[in-house]
């Protein structure tokens, strides 16, 4: 169906809206990191939030090095925002479970996405790539490269497959694969892990979680 023009003559979009909990927060988030990273947003309001509509991006296995690629030049090469430092992140960390060892150290601050799983990518606008949901920051992850590649690393060791029934794709790994990336993808599926306890019929995902901390070391 073609949306671009109506009878009037006036322009026509095709749009989604989210509602929710504090979504609202999330889209101007998006406006801040720019509609070259995420999606263009239309109108902000009430928990609420109306995004145009852009294509799931395709599965293949250099999908996550695009995202890293985008992440690099649009993200992480701004500074981080202002944030709370009186609260340990180390000690927020524990009620997930979670004693941080000791060499973990935030390398250089920056501006971080937050969720940049591959069921976050996004295409349109001639075939770019765009990243959905990000995360403003949050008093128990630091703002530096590796917690956003520790979701990449999420993606690549299956969290759609197992979270939504996407099919498998051997994923090329992301080149700032290290170690604390490794910790924080561990610590993202702690997370997670935490959360789905309480939901019925998520034994699966637990599964997972516990399998990938395992690989992780967390």
């Amino acid at each position: 169906m073609d949306l671009t023009s109506g009878n009037s003559g006036n322009l026509l979009f095709e749009t989604i809206t989210k509602i929710g909990p504090g979504v609202a927060q999330e889209a101007a988030f998006c406006q801040f990191l720019g509609d070259d990273v995420c999606p263009k947003i239309y109108h902000i309001g009430i928990d609420m939030y109306t995004m145009e509509k852009l294509k799931p991006a395709p599965w293949t296995p250099g999908l996550l090095r695009r995202i890293e690629d985008l992440l690099y030049h649009r993200v992480w090469s701004r500074p981080a925002l202002p944030s709370s430092m009186d609260v340990d992140w180390r000690d927020k960390l524990l009620v997930y479970g979670i004693k941080v060892p000791d060499w973990i150290k935030p390398t250089a601050s920056c501006l971080c996405h937050g969720d940049p799983t591959a069921s976050n990518a996004l295409s349109g606008r001639n075939g770019l790539i765009f990243i959905a949901d990000p995360r403003p920051p949050r008093d128990f992850i630091p703002q530096c490269r590796e917690t956003d590649v520790g979701r990449l690393i999420q993606s690549y060791h299956g969290w759609e497959v197992v979270a939504y029934g996407a099919p498998k794709v051997d994923f090329e790994r992301p080149k700032y694969w290290n170690n604390q990336a490794i910790f924080w993808c561990g610590a993202a599926c702690a997370r997670i892990e935490y959360l789905e306890r309480s939901r019925a019929n998520r034994q699966h995902i637990l599964d997972w979680c516990r399998n990938v901390r395992g690989i992780c070391g967390v």
